[in-house]
């Protein structure tokens, strides 16, 4: 959730920096948002997403945070399977509107 003003400075394709609380499972107020100068590229540029789990699939390897998808099982190595609510992870979007491959999860306290 964020302002129309906040809303009305972005474009699609624009790499953002966003700080807020979160509210529940896969929502997030924005109390900040800022439009980044750097280039955002699919697949290439570095992505962290911290917050609330919508919901977990271990078979799978993968967890929710709201519409979107996080497949995990290249972070297994170094640390732990997602549990609980609310975790961070950082990794990449090799497409726009695609699965987030993160290569780190950590769980926030």
């Amino acid at each position: 959730m964020a302002s129309q003003g906040m809303l009305a400075a972005m474009e699609i394709g624009d790499y953002i920096s966003v700080k807020g609380t979160v509210i529940s499972s896969g929502w997030y107020y924005a109390d900040n948002v800022q439009v980044s100068s750097q280039v955002y590229v699919p697949g290439a540029t570095e992505v962290f997403l911290s917050g609330v789990l919508s919901s977990t699939d271990t078979r799978q390897g993968t967890a929710q945070m709201g519409g979107l998808t996080i497949d995990y099982t290249a972070s297994l190595g170094s640390s732990n399977a997602p549990s609980g609510d609310l975790w961070s992870f950082h990794g990449i979007r090799p497409s726009t509107n695609g699965v987030m491959i993160s290569s780190r999860t950590e769980s926030v306290k």
